[in-house]
């Protein structure tokens, strides 16, 4: 079935068989998996916008809309999830960025961070 793999995985395969022979034949070692990598971290990057959504209009929610937005501008690949409460009730959340440079996956309410990788740094320094 000619339809089973997109021509455009079938083109970047024969690019690359092409760069290999050309590198193999001309005894050059270049990596092109790390080169092939970066572009496609940047292009699941950029396929995935950041984006903040808010419970709250105050100004406080704003501001940290603003920050989380500045955030996944600044850290392209990261997601961050914030939120404030106050005596148990919820004040005002945002969400934005995504899972990882090879995740897109958006950060959302229902996102799990791996915070016990995190706390292990802690647990070093203590």
């Amino acid at each position: 079935n000619s339809k089973a793999i997109p021509e455009q995985v079938v083109f970047t395969l024969r690019v690359w068989g092409l760069l290999r022979g050309l590198c193999s034949s001309l005894s050059v070692d270049i990596p092109l998996l790390d080169i092939f990598a970066a572009h496609a971290q940047r292009a699941l990057v950029a396929a995935v916008a950041p984006r903040a959504s808010l419970k709250d209009t105050t100004r406080e929610a704003s501001e940290l809309q603003t920050a989380v937005s500045d955030a996944c501008r600044l850290y392209p690949g990261a997601g961050i999830a914030v939120c404030a409460y106050d005596n148990g009730q919820l004040l005002f959340e945002a969400y934005g960025g995504t899972l990882g440079c090879t995740n897109p996956e958006v950060v959302g309410a229902s996102t799990l961070f791996p915070l016990a990788e995190a706390t292990r740094m802690i647990q070093g320094v203590l």
